[in-house]
């Protein structure tokens, strides 16, 4: 049984995109529902400290993968390396994942 526990490393922008996340729920539904969305998507990132290959390789780069949160609904585009898991990405669900692509498609 595979027992590496992974650093979980968050790039600036989606640090960024995370206090956004908090202030639309915020706005949106009061500061408790902003802390329970943003608790619910840190939940689920950190689990990749114990399984980061548990999610899909993207179809345009095979060293980036992508974890999809169900509540609120977005996607982590995420590279793993040796024992660290870098998230480089956090995008809602309904946004233009060609931008992702495109972006990242000669990573």
């Amino acid at each position: 049984m595979n027992n590496i526990t992974y650093t979980v490393v968050y790039e600036p922008r989606v640090l960024d995109a995370l206090t956004e996340i908090s202030f639309y729920y915020a706005e949106k539904g009061g500061q408790e529902l902003a802390d329970k969305m943003f608790d619910n998507i840190v939940m689920q990132l950190d689990k990749l400290e114990f399984m980061p290959f548990g999610c899909q390789k993207t179809d345009f780069c095979e060293e980036i993968r992508r974890m999809v949160i169900k509540t609120p609904p977005y996607l982590a585009y995420y590279t793993v390396a040796e024992t660290q898991v870098r998230i480089l990405e956090l995008v809602h669900a309904s946004k233009d994942q060609d931008l992702i692509r495109q972006k990242y498609e000669n990573f």
